[in-house]
């Protein structure tokens, strides 16, 4: 039998508990999903939140911290869909002179974990780490597109939706159907919802088990990417996708990411 050390074990208890949770929770709440007192729990989060692993809200509440972002972005660039994707990503970049991203799914946003940039003089000002709202970048529409109706729902409740640009969809119902489009039709697009000035396409990028794992896209300023042009990568994007996805062992049936349901959208 594996030893464990129960102070430690219960640190990380802590961080699933808050990774899995809808909103930041109190110590009440976790010392009794942890079945310890609350100056135990309290001493606890106090540990995690010196070395960054958690966050305290104007609440007094807790949430996972940067540092958990941090790692969890080193520990990205080691699996197996960063290093099958890199081929592409340089591929896309030199074809369309734009900026490429592959990013993943993270709680209400995706994160950038590789970032080519093209030939364009023009560069979007973006790093590997960073977040990309799921609610108005084609990056986190692509992923956000294939969660089931119930966990969006989950993931959204109780929150509102920044607008950026006067193009941001604000609210959930219009978030829904319109995630239920891009499912459907296998690509998202950011028409200046998150930037002014700055237009995208992303699809998504299946593995063997039929789940989003994560997707990649093509983002550049809109004097560079007109509705032609927009038009145009799409099929360049999605194709990408298609290619990796296959890559990855995907046979074509879509599931919804971390859910059982199947998903009957088309790509």
């Amino acid at each position: 039998m594996i030893k464990t050390i129960g102070s430690l074990d219960r640190g990380l208890h802590i961080l699933e508990i808050l990774g899995s949770a809808v909103e930041p929770l109190g110590v009440t709440g976790i010392s009794e999903v942890l079945k310890v007192d609350k100056s135990t729990a309290y001493r606890l989060l106090c540990t995690l939140q010196a070395r960054g692993f958690v966050d305290q809200v104007e609440t007094r509440k807790y949430r996972l911290g940067s540092k958990c972002i941090e790692l969890g972005s080193l520990a990205l660039k080691t699996i197996d869909v960063r290093t099958r994707a890199r081929p592409f990503l340089e591929e896309l970049a030199e074809q369309t002179g734009q900026t490429v991203h592959l990013a993943v799914l993270s709680s209400t946003d995706a994160i950038y974990v590789d970032r080519i940039q093209g030939s364009s003089i023009i560069a979007i000002s973006t790093d590997i780490g960073m977040e990309a709202p799921g609610h108005c970048t084609a990056s986190g529409k692509a992923l956000f597109a294939y969660l089931s109706p119930e966990q969006l729902r989950q993931t959204y409740r109780g929150r509102e939706l920044p607008q950026f640009t006067p193009r941001t969809i604000t609210d959930s119902a219009s978030l829904e159907a319109h995630l239920q489009v891009v499912r459907e039709q296998g690509y998202a697009v950011d028409d200046e919802e998150r930037y002014q000035g700055v237009r995208c396409v992303a699809a998504p990028i299946f593995d063997y088990r039929g789940q989003v794992v994560a997707s990649i896209s093509v983002s550049g300023p809109s004097s560079q990417i007109d509705l032609n042009r927009l038009e145009e990568l799409k099929g360049v994007v999605t194709k990408a996708a298609t290619q990796l996805s296959a890559k990855l062992g995907y046979t074509g049936e879509q599931k919804y990411s971390r859910h059982s349901a199947v998903c009957r959208g088309t790509r």
